[in-house]
């Protein structure tokens, strides 16, 4: 915004005259507000994967695995299922959970400061919400209450402030 304004000055005898202007601008606030939301989108995610994320029980995000989700329908031996060696199944069932993913992601989301473009941030928010969402659809589909908890909201919310803060990239 430019605001013109003159300047008179006289003594009596004589009159001298200056005009000029004065030109308003501020600083920008989308790196900071993408720091903020990025930031705490990450966090959010990360912690939303450490508390629990069905009111009918205490299990949190990181403890659920793909044993649990198979289970809810019936299916008691994974490794027949995928027609895998029992042990191989042993071994990666365990670290195969929505919550570690939603973990990676969030790290990822924050890592995507790094980044010119936020495009990073956004896609791993977007993959986090699709995690959360289809984990408690999958619960909801056997069956049982799949009512989120703190902890799945957060990690949602978490998602949703990633996102933002991916998109506030400076112009």
């Amino acid at each position: 915004m430019t605001r013109p304004f003159m300047i008179v000055a006289t003594d009596g005898r004589s009159e001298s005259q200056a005009s000029g202007s004065v030109i308003q601008s501020s600083s920008s606030r989308r790196p900071v507000a993408r720091a903020l939301f990025t930031l705490l989108g990450g966090l959010a995610m990360i912690l939303g994967a450490f508390r629990p994320w069905l009111l009918v029980s205490d299990v949190l995000g990181v403890e659920i695995d793909i044993r649990n989700l198979v289970g809810l329908f019936g299916v008691d031996d994974l490794a027949a299922a995928l027609r895998l060696r029992s042990d191989i199944v042993d071994l990666v069932a365990p670290v195969v959970s929505p919550g570690l993913a939603l973990v990676a992601l969030g790290v990822l989301v924050i890592f995507g400061l790094t980044g010119r473009s936020g495009r990073l941030s956004r896609l791993a928010a977007m993959l986090g919400a699709l995690i959360v969402v289809g984990t408690l659809i999958t619960i909801a589909i056997s069956g049982n209450d799949a009512t989120p908890a703190f902890g799945a909201l957060l990690a949602l919310a978490g998602c949703i402030a990633g996102y933002i803060g991916g998109k506030l990239i400076p112009r």
